[in-house]
């Protein structure tokens, strides 16, 4: 035999590299995420990350995403280079989570009678994201007499600088209070009296009484008035306290009561 030797060729092909985009995730902040990083694997020998060329970008529904919600698969990486490696390029997830935002009503008070005080509001935890505004009107519940009116918001809306809305972006608490309506004070004073000893007592005791609002009417309110036992059988010449009071104390809740007394006196007869 013969034997002749010829030449030959190994050809080395390019290894295949994964690269995975990480997940991510982050509270709506009405801003674009920007931490994307991606895992490596398939190096071979002690190769690592510097061997490769270009730089490693991010596309897909994430990138540019800023409105709540979840976007499966929309990291997508690309743009790495190399002569010994392929590249896979197996896409992330990003959820951008709403913003919470807890909103509370102040609790208000009036006196019975009087108009309704500006009702507020206030942002007791979280925040809106920068350049936002939040708009809704405040209302009670109705009604005029002294008790606890529930204060409740409506038409809530959170807009950009561009009047976009983008409450959707938000999980709102709402934590309503009361609007208190306080009883109106009335004073009665008794009208003073004087007469002459005629053996007879006095029939004719009066008040005057101030502070009725509200379009209430005298006779609605205090219904009759009493007084003391002392001056209503009083007959004989001296001075003697007038007390007044109230057949009815408890006629209208709406009003607290202060009670001011006056004097009777009876001249002796000449």
């Amino acid at each position: 035999y013969s034997i002749s030797y010829g030449m030959g060729q190994l050809t080395i092909t390019p290894a295949q590299l994964t690269v995975t985009a990480e997940n991510k995730s982050k509270v709506y902040d009405a801003q674009a995420f920007t931490g994307f990083t991606s895992q490596i694997s398939g190096f071979r020998f002690t190769d690592d990350a510097s061997v490769l060329g270009g730089s490693l970008l991010y596309g897909g529904a994430a990138a540019a995403a800023t409105e709540a919600g979840t976007y499966t698969g929309g990291i997508v990486p690309s743009g790495l280079s190399s002569t010994n490696y392929t590249f896979e390029y197996v896409p992330g997830n990003l959820v951008i989570s709403p913003r919470p935002l807890t909103i509370r009503a102040n609790a208000h008070s009036k006196v019975y009678g009087q108009p309704d005080p500006v009702l507020t509001r206030e942002i007791t935890s979280g925040s809106l994201a920068s350049g936002q505004v939040l708009s809704g009107s405040l209302q009670r519940a109705t009604g005029e007499n002294v008790g606890s009116y529930g204060i409740s918001l409506s038409g809530l809306k959170i807009e950009d600088a561009q009047q976009t809305e983008r409450t959707h972006n938000y999980e709102i608490e709402f934590l309503g209070a009361n609007l208190s309506i306080t009883p109106a004070p009335l004073t009665i004073i008794a009208d003073h009296k004087e007469k002459v000893y005629d053996g007879n007592t006095l029939g004719n005791f009066s008040v005057q009484v101030s502070g009725l609002v509200n379009g209430d009417v005298e006779d609605d309110v205090t219904g009759d008035f009493g007084f003391n036992t002392s001056v209503i059988s009083a007959r004989d010449a001296g001075t003697y306290p007038i007390h007044p009071s109230l057949s009815e104390p408890d006629r209208n809740p709406n009003y607290t009561y202060s009670f001011h007394s006056a004097t009777l006196t009876i001249h002796p007869r000449t």
